[in-house]
């Protein structure tokens, strides 16, 4: 594995080389670069986490800048070390979304509207 400061221009290079690969960032050490062969490229955040080792997508090469992909693994490693587990804090917005909805609220809606 290979470890370098990531600029936009050595991402891309090592993104067009059409090899899965990892490589990680001399700034934030815990910042990582994944590659595959279908062509996914991935900014992903690795740490070590109540023992276990715990991996974090930040988001992809297309719509994260460099700078974004540091401060967004800043704040994961910060949540971190507050203790709080980023993945699992992701599941529960996740599932707080999806439990929200009712289709109670929506009649309720209606006959407000129309009847």
């Amino acid at each position: 594995m290979e470890r370098f400061k990531f600029t936009k221009t050595s991402l891309k290079t090592l993104a067009s080389a059409g090899v899965a690969g990892r490589c990680s960032d001399q700034e934030v050490k815990e910042l990582y670069f994944d590659t595959t062969v279908s062509g996914g490229q991935f900014f992903r955040l690795i740490k070590k986490f109540n023992g276990k080792k715990v991996t974090v997508k930040l988001g992809d090469f297309q719509t994260m800048t460099v700078e974004q992909a540091r401060n967004a693994a800043r704040d994961n490693l910060e949540k971190m070390r507050d203790g709080i587990n980023p993945n699992e804090e992701k599941k529960a917005k996740r599932d707080n979304a999806l439990n929200s909805f009712h289709y109670s609220d929506i009649f309720e809606a209606y006959r407000k509207n129309f009847v």
